[in-house]
């Protein structure tokens, strides 16, 4: 069992430059995969993209390539002639209109936006793809890495509330019979008394207590719960993407708790159904985060 959220990051120098690449993803429904690469790199993003799907079953996942100049790149800055002309002829327009004749300075020039600029930093293709893919996949080996220790944390929890619940279900098997034939037993002094004042017959009494305990049996909704319980575990023991369906045993499971809730509320039982409901939706929470 894996968790949706998990980080890596590699990083690698190619042709004098430092290649960082951060992988990060987050809980969703679906499989999402966003990309930020340079332009001067986007011939890898469709490569990049495949491996990720690879890689992750459900979440979204984000994945930034960043290229900066190490110590030994030489990139030198360009100078941007239509630019400096550009600023020149308004700087003139400016100074004549304002009545004067100062000449701006080299280094009020050479500080204008856009006539000093750095052309975006980019590696030649043969040299670049199979560094850059191995950069690339080990980045995700370290997000795969913490996705199974997340999910391994998760896993520990979710059986702790699962372990909690066992206690619960074990509790209501013992005690709903008694409950119910206490129930039975009250009802069934006062409707004999009613039903002697009214003509009823005793026969007809004994059908509508066997009809209202039948009503008030929970015996079919703790062995569907249990059954959920141990669909649910195996589940979690699948090397599979197993969130989805996770999520669906959850919804059978407070269903079932749901319907002990509206036949069991006696004292001495219904603290129990509202503790079982309540593991039920930590449970929930957790699995939101499960791949």
């Amino acid at each position: 069992m894996k968790s949706m959220t998990g980080y890596g990051r590699a990083e690698g120098t190619i042709g004098g430059m430092t290649v960082t690449v951060e992988a990060r993803s987050l809980n969703h429904r679906y499989q999402e995969v966003r990309l930020s690469f340079p332009n001067t790199l986007l011939f890898l993003e469709p490569a990049a993209e495949a491996r990720a799907r690879g890689r992750i079953a459900r979440g979204r996942l984000e994945m930034s390539l960043r290229l900066s100049a190490g110590a030994s790149f030489s990139g030198r800055p360009r100078l941007d002639r239509g630019a400096l002309v550009a600023w020149q002829k308004a700087l003139s327009e400016l100074t004549a209109a304002a009545g004067l004749e100062e000449r701006p300075s080299l280094s009020l020039l050479s500080g204008l936006p856009g006539v000093l600029v750095q052309d975006e930093v980019g590696l030649p293709v043969d040299m670049a793809r199979a560094e850059l893919e191995r950069i690339l996949d080990a980045a995700l080996d370290g997000l795969c890495a913490m996705r199974e220790r997340e999910g391994e944390a998760l896993a520990r929890d979710i059986r702790s509330h699962l372990s909690n619940m066992d206690g619960l279900i074990a509790e209501l098997t013992r005690l709903a019979p008694q409950e119910i034939e206490r129930q039975r037993s009250r009802l069934a002094q006062n409707l004999r008394s009613l039903a002697g004042e009214a003509g009823i017959s005793q026969d007809r009494v004994g059908q509508e207590l066997s009809l209202l305990a039948e009503r008030l049996d929970v015996s079919e909704e703790l062995s569907r719960l249990a059954a959920h319980m141990g669909h649910f575990r195996s589940l979690m023991d699948s090397p599979a993407s197993v969130g989805r369906e996770l999520d669906f045993v959850l919804q059978e499971m407070n269903r079932e708790a749901n319907t002990l809730a509206s036949k069991l509320r006696a004292e001495s039982v219904a603290p129990r159904v509202v503790a079982l409901r309540a593991e039920i939706e930590r449970v929930r929470e957790q699995v939101q985060n499960v791949e």
